[in-house]
């Protein structure tokens, strides 16, 4: 017996202004262990430009289903709707998506779903071809793909933007995360215009009607977005950020990017009168910038920072595209996206973060190591030598060797090694070989940084695959 369910009300759609907006309330009721009950209803809104609101579906809860499966799968809550669900879907959830991640992952728990069928006789199709337009490498690569692809049929006819759970907390407060939201859209209205396509702004509160671990779900939340519109949509080529050899990456999917197994998730939605694809799911970061590097709009608007409004040049995903730019050696094409002088003074100290990296994250990077490394590039060679010092550090502190010269590599090294940082912070911690400050050591130490390494580390060591 689940712990409670999760229950969808029939939509309801009105204009409001320039827009039309369908809402459903969400209802949780949850069994307390005590004997006790908890019960909440939040409205979900979603909102589009009026004159796509014809495009909205409003007669079947699939994308309220898919929106909220992964969470309800976490948590053990049954799935209850209103309206229809399809009986594709129904049946590809249910015999095989379900199955298939409990089977993976016994963190996630079998649920029922209990809503009328349609029959898919009964759903019309849409007419349009889309994509994202978060300006990030993968909608970047979708756009170059399908802009002028040789199949009209099959060609870009839209783009689109919405908020289901990227602008978040990596940002700060909710007030920067407004103002990158708020940037986003300028960048993509601006991208879009520069190609010649229509952009559909899309507005939601998902995040705060149900807050889930975008890393995790992302995919899910996003094909809720896709398929609110599948009476506007024919194909819809989503941007895999499966990194090519994950794209079908089940195992341990309650812990790992849900973009690791689109190409599982997506054909099982796809129903041939809405068809998602995952565009670019066997290329990996470097392969999909070597498509894209020619490309003006990618040059103007690429955007991938996880830490500003506009690419800050040094947070890991901007050091990503960058690392890639550079072995492509086209870093100056991208002047108008990156602080490209800011990014070679400081090359050599980012090169050590590059030979730092572990876990999922050293399969964006392999390509660029590679070249580095072939090429022989002084900074490549010099981060080497300087990760080679990090791990002789790490062992002589362990044994209680030489601790004021291991501290101070690991204090020289803190801002481009996580594992100097770790280091650098239980010296704090346990006052060897510098002054005791357990309280900055302990509070390094809860940072996501950290968390996030230590998660990967264990990962590499426990199996030969690796998680971001």
């Amino acid at each position: 017996m689940s712990k409670g369910t999760l229950t969808i009300s029939s939509a309801r759609v009105h204009d409001e202004g320039d827009r039309t907006v369908q809402e459903a309330d969400i209802t949780i009721f949850l069994k307390k262990k005590n004997g006790g009950e908890d019960t909440e209803t939040h409205t979900l809104i979603y909102s589009v430009p009026i004159k796509y609101g014809y495009g909205l579906c409003t007669d079947l809860s699939d994308a309220y289903v898919i929106a909220f499966l992964n969470h309800c799968m976490r948590k053990d809550l049954d799935i209850v709707a209103e309206s229809p669900i399809s009986s594709h879907l129904y049946h590809n959830i249910t015999e095989y998506i379900i199955p298939a991640l409990v089977h993976e992952d016994r963190h996630f728990k079998t649920i029922k779903i209990n809503a009328p069928i349609m029959e898919d006789s009964q759903i019309r199709s849409g007419e349009h071809v889309g994509t994202g337009m978060s300006c990030g490498v993968d909608s970047l690569h979708s756009l170059w793909h399908y802009l002028n692809y040789e199949d009209s049929s099959r060609r870009l006819t839209h783009l689109c933007i919405t908020d289901v759970g990227a602008f978040n907390a990596c940002y700060g407060s909710e007030k920067r995360i407004e103002i990158v939201k708020q940037t986003a859209y300028e960048r993509a209205r601006t991208a879009s215009k520069s190609v010649g396509l229509p952009l559909i702004e899309i507005e939601c509160n998902i995040t705060h009607v149900l807050p889930q671990n975008h890393k995790f779900t992302h995919t899910f939340t996003d094909l809720f977005s896709i398929m609110m519109m599948r009476y506007f949509w024919k194909i819809y080529y989503y941007g895999s950020a499966g990194n090519g050899r994950l794209a079908l990456e089940l195992e341990g999917s309650c812990t790992q990017y849900s973009g690791h197994y689109d190409m599982f998730t997506l054909p099982l939605v796809s129903d041939g009168k809405l068809d998602i694809f995952s565009e670019g799911f066997l290329s990996n970061r470097y392969q999909k910038l070597k498509d894209i590097k020619d490309a003006p709009f990618a040059h103007k608007y690429l955007y991938s920072c996880t830490k500003s409004k506009n690419n800050c040049g040094c947070c890991n995903k901007c050091l990503r595209n960058l690392w890639n730019l550079d072995a492509l050696g086209c870093l100056d094409s991208f002047r108008e996206s990156f602080d490209i002088d800011a990014y070679r003074k400081k090359r050599k100290e980012y090169m050590v973060k590059l030979v730092s990296t572990v876990g999922s994250r050293k399969l964006f990077l392999e390509d660029a190591s590679r070249i580095f490394s072939d090429n022989k590039d002084p900074d490549y060679l010099y981060a080497l030598n300087e990760v080679k010092e990090i791990n002789s550090a790490v062992s002589d502190y362990q044994k209680d060797k030489n601790l004021k010269n291991c501290f101070k590599i690991f204090e020289k090294n803190m801002n481009y090694s996580t594992l100097a940082l770790i280091y650098y912070a239980k010296a704090k911690i346990e006052g060897k070989g510098t002054d005791a400050d357990e309280e900055l050591g302990s509070k390094i130490m809860r940072t996501a940084e950290v968390r996030s390494y230590l998660r990967d580390s264990c990962s590499d060591e426990g199996s030969e695959r690796s998680y971001t």
